[in-house]
This record gives C-alpha cells, structure tokens and sequence, in this order.
C-alpha cells in the first residue's frame, strides 16, 4: 500500500493520508463482501434482499469519492459492518438478513449530505420506532417494521410508508432540514458532524455485549447510554472549544474522527472508545471537571486514530495473545495495549502542555507530569520487550521524540 511518508502522531486533518487510506480500504472491502452476501441470501435467506444488493453497490459505485467515503465512515457504520461480518461468518440467514437491510440507511444518508438523487431504496425502521439516517440530524417517528422505500431528487427526500406507499408519505427538505408528515426528534451535535447520541438500540446492543464481557473478567459491567441533557452538551462544548485554542491540529483531528459520543452513567468505567465502533466515543456524564473531559476526549480521538493505522500496518511481531506490563493500567496487557497507551498518553502530554500554555492553569501542568512519568516506564517497557515493526518503530520515535520535547517543557 502506498501511502505517502509523514507523521503518524500528526494530527489527521481533513485529507490525511492515512485517514484517506483507511476509508478506502474499507471501501474496497464493502464492494468485496457485498457480492457474496447476495449471493447467500438468494440461496439461504431473502432473494428479493439478495437481488437488490448489486443495485446498492452500483449505487454507492456511482457516488462522488468524497461520498462514499462519509458512507463508510458513517455514525455506527463500523458497527454495522462488525455484526455483518460476525453474522456472515456464522452463516446464520435470519440474523444476516436482519443486518443486510440497512445498508441502504447508510447509502441514503451519504447520498443525502452531498445532495445526490437516488430512487427506490428501502430504508429499515429501528426497533424502537425511528428512522435513523445516520449523519442526518433528524429522526423520523415510523412504525417498527414499516415497509419504507426513498426517493430522491437531490433536494427532497420522499419516504413511502407501507405497501405502496398506502400508510401515507414523509417528505424530507434535506438542505432546510425539516420533514413534513412527521414529528421529527433532532439529534443534538457538539460541532458539524459529531453527533451526542445514545438512544440508538444499537448502543445499547453493544453495551449489553460489552458490560457482559466487563463482568466475566470480574469487573461491574455498567455502562447505561443517557440521553444528553443541556448542562452535558454545554460543558461538552466548552471543552472542546478550549481544546480548539489550545491545540487547533487536535480540534481538527475530533472533527475528522469522531462521529458520535454517547454519554453514559458507570461506576467503573469514565470513557472509553473500541476498534469496532470507528468514529464512537463515549463519554461519561461527569464533564464538570474540564482537564480531565479534555484529557478523555484526546485520549479516546487517539485510541480512533490509532485505530486506523493497525488496520492498515503491522507494527509490532507479537501474537494477539501475548502480554507485556502496562504502568497506564498497573497490570499486564496485550502489546497492542502498550502501544496505544505510548501514543495516546503521546497525544494527551501534548493536549496538556498546550492548554497549560493557552490558561496557566496548574492542574494541566501538574497531570502533564504524572503523564510524563507513566511514560517512561511505558518506553522503556517497549524498548525491552516489544519486537517492532519499520513503521511501528518509525512511530515508536515520534513518540519518545515528543515525550522528550515535553519533559524539556515541564521540567
């Protein structure tokens, strides 16, 4: 894969090489798999589902670059794309039909943000009884299992409900924003593109499968999605706000990875992000105080950026299994673990000497230096007992340069 040399600690801003390669990979990997999928279903599960799936893929083939790059990267498009794939590989028909019918969710959404026609897409209502167009700001009241199909002209949306359209019609003003023939509920968003959601049953499926796991490893499992109040996304805002005076590559890494944070209520858990959900965050609904709201926002957009570069390299030799110590968690951990903890707690040593700069405030000096220290153990941990690859190694450098350059700073 060719992809031009710069940093990986480099903040991804719009257009970053490695980011560009990582929505192109999955991409390429959607038109792999769509193919097969259809053809499973027209033998083993749905074969009206099955035929429509080359129409979709002609469909996405036809968007702009820019486009299906968003679609790919959608809110909840990651996990969309891991239950597929889980479903897939299991061969159970139902449960593969069931994730299959919305992709045209997606297919419409991208379409929709860059003002593109599409016609006949069925759309599938959630669980709970709302269209999502993930991306789009409104959801749409519809019955659970409606039959939905969409059509578009590039500036209004009409969703046909029911067989033939005889349940009645919703029509969607996509650039005004407005829908007419529902009583829409908006999505909140903390700046263009990040959305603060956690009521989609989604979320919640994957909370359930991760607080089980949490609780067979000993720990609470407790994780609860919220809705967002208004002191939430205020405080949520002024953090990040101050992160974009601070450090503006930073302000606009959060814009170019994160889709979506999901507030939650834990006792065990503050923030925390995963491999499968690129794009997602969530973020506990403690947010009063703002050095640590800062730190868990740089921290958790880290673990996302990091994310797409182990998805495209190999950067170390060890097997997936095997543990080195941690001092980030006090316990021995997966190098994969180690890792992202050197270039996250990277990031955060950054993100803290920069608004220590920005407001003279003690507390992001004296967090910095508490970083610093973790960071020693942990370089001299992966110095020792980490077999790196050349592009791991090549980050591995940018990661004790910059800590380095912020001992110099802090001493």
């Amino acid at each position: 894969m060719s992809i031009p040399d710069h940093g990986a600690l480099t903040c991804a801003v719009e257009g970053d090489s490695f980011r560009l390669a990582f929505k192109d990979k999955r991409r390429q990997a959607v038109g792999a798999v769509l193919p097969a999928l259809a053809a499973r279903l027209k033998k083993n599960g749905d074969r009206a589902v099955g035929e429509q799936i080359p129409r979709w893929l002609d469909q996405m083939a036809a968007l702009p670059e820019q486009a299906a790059r968003d679609l790919v990267t959608s809110p909840m498009f990651g996990y969309w794309w891991l239950r597929l794939s889980q479903t897939y590989r299991q061969g159970d028909a139902g449960a593969l039909l069931s994730q299959a019918v919305h992709f045209p969710r997606f297919l419409a959404a991208a379409s929709m943000r860059h003002g593109l026609a599409f016609d006949g897409l069925r759309l599938a209502v959630s669980a709970d009884g709302w269209l999502r167009l993930p991306g789009w700001p409104l959801r749409i009241p519809l019955p659970a299992g409606a039959d939905v199909v969409a059509a578009s002209d590039g500036e209004t949306v009409t969703l046909a409900v029911g067989p033939d359209g005889d349940a009645g019609s919703v029509w969607i003003s996509v650039q005004e924003e407005t829908v007419t023939g529902a009583e829409p509920s908006r999505v909140p968003s903390v700046r263009p593109g990040i959305w603060v959601d956690g009521a989609d049953p989604w979320v919640t499926e994957y909370l359930a499968v991760a607080n089980a796991n949490t609780r067979a490893e000993g720990g609470r499992g407790d994780a609860t999605a919220v809705p967002p109040d208004a002191t939430y996304l205020k405080l949520l805002q002024d953090a990040i706000n101050l992160l974009g005076r601070s450090w503006p590559e930073m302000h606009a890494e959060l814009g170019e990875v994160v889709r979506q944070v999901v507030p939650f209520e834990s006792l065990e858990v503050a923030a925390f992000s995963n491999s499968a959900l690129d794009g997602v965050v969530f973020l506990r609904t403690d947010l009063g105080d703002v050095p640590t709201v800062i730190e868990r926002l740089v921290h958790e957009t880290a673990h996302l950026r990091l994310n797409d570069l182990f998805a495209l390299f190999e950067l170390h030799e060890h097997a997936p299994d095997e543990r080195v110590p941690s001092p980030y968690r006090g316990t021995l951990r997966p190098v994969d673990g180690l890792f992202h903890g050197a270039f996250v707690f990277a990031r955060i040593g950054t993100a803290l000497a920069r608004t220590y700069e920005t407001t003279g405030e003690s507390a992001y000096l004296n967090r910095l230096r508490e970083v610093l220290k973790l960071q020693d153990e942990a370089l001299e941990i992966i110095d020792d007992s980490v077999r790196l690859t050349e592009r791991g190694s090549a980050i591995f450098a940018e990661i004790r340069t910059e800590t380095e350059r912020l001992e110099r700073a802090a001493a």
